[in-house]
């Protein structure tokens, strides 16, 4: 079945090193923000100098002022909604390829819950001494690279709360089944079905998704049900009973009553909500 046209984003019809920086102020030409949902096929690192902005990441709505920073990972959709006169911000994004995998299995956890990144003051003057030296030596592949991870390792630093080894493995746990879950879907529900695969028992699988999201595993399954929906409500012309069989409901009357559970509000009224 062919996805809704999110518009996307690709990190090499930008940059031919899958890196770049800016520094965007209002005051510059460069200013103006994408005003659309769409989404990137790369990490987006998220630096606020003076200022704020409140954007939406997979439909949820997020405030960021001054210090703060976020991740948005490659596939997620996002906008900016508003931005403060003031605003000066720096915008770091490196192509999947270029990170080692722990970084981004870290920023895989932290989409499960995000938040605003608080960075603490000798970690946010390095960040932005960083930050400076990257995009003064933006076009020089040999140095951009090192000083970039160099950067994102402080927004690691400030995402980690320390060395819990029943925590990695539920992240682990987490990392297969959420792999799983994005290929299957449409076609399977049952929180069985996944921990069979997984080779685990619903009950551990439960304890793992619930420790690392705080919803059991029926309740994230139907979170990102209702997230496929929000996209393809937006982003294409099918109608709700169409998405609904397209995501294995062939009783539109239950998804609506799943989706209304999830997002507050019916898939029709959040269609037109977003035109």
């Amino acid at each position: 079945m062919k996805e809704p046209a999110i518009p996307c984003h690709r990190i090499y019809e930008k940059a031919d090193t899958g890196l770049f920086i800016r520094r965007i102020s209002m005051n510059d030409s460069e200013g103006r923000h994408i005003p659309y949902h769409h989404r990137d096929d790369y990490f987006l690192f998220i630096k606020i100098e003076r200022g704020s902005l409140r954007a939406s990441v997979d439909f949820r709505h997020t405030n960021l002022k001054e210090g703060e920073g976020a991740v948005i990972m490659p596939g997620q959709v996002h906008r900016i909604e508003t931005v403060t006169q003031d605003l000066e911000v720096w915008i770091l994004a490196i192509t999947p390829e270029l990170l080692p995998m722990k970084y981004s299995d870290a920023f895989v956890e932290y989409t499960l819950h995000p938040h605003p990144i608080l960075f603490e003051s000798h970690d946010n003057a390095d960040l932005a001494c960083l930050l400076s030296m990257l995009h003064r030596r933006r076009g020089d592949e040999k140095t951009m690279r090192p000083l970039a991870l160099a950067a994102i390792s402080i927004f690691l630093t400030a995402l980690q709360t320390g060395d819990d080894q029943r925590g990695d493995r539920y992240l682990s746990i987490m990392l297969r089944f959420c792999n799983l879950l994005d290929k299957k879907i449409r076609v399977e529900k049952r929180p069985s079905a996944y921990a069979s695969e997984l080779n685990i028992s619903e009950v551990y699988l439960n304890e793992a998704v619930k420790s690392m999201t705080g919803k059991n595993v029926s309740g994230f399954i139907r979170s990102q049900v209702v997230l496929i929906a929000k996209r393809e409500l937006i982003y294409s012309d099918l109608s709700p009973v169409e998405i609904s069989e397209r995501l294995g409901y062939v009783d539109y009357a239950y998804f609506s009553r799943l989706f209304r559970k999830d997002a507050g509000i019916s898939p029709r009224e959040f269609r037109k909500n977003h035109k």
